[in-house]
C-alpha cells in the first residue's frame, strides 16, 4: 500500500482562523490491486482509494 495523501484537518482549520480538534484523513491504495477492479466495474471508484480517519 502507497500513501497518496495525508489532510491535516487541524493544521487546515488554524490556516483558515478555525479551531478543530485533532484529525487527520489517510488516503491510501494499491494501482496494480485497484485498477483491475476499476476496469471491471468502474464504480468501485467511489471506494478507492481506501481512506482512515484518525481523530
Amino acid at each position: 500500500m502507497k500513501i497518496l495523501a495525508e489532510i491535516d484537518h487541524l493544521k487546515n482549520g488554524r490556516e483558515a482562523g478555525l479551531q478543530l480538534e485533532p484529525a487527520r484523513l489517510i488516503i491510501f491504495g494499491n494501482t496494480k490491486a485497484g485498477t483491475p477492479l476499476m476496469q471491471n466495474r468502474q464504480v468501485t471508484g467511489l471506494d478507492l482509494p481506501l481512506k482512515i480517519f484518525l481523530g
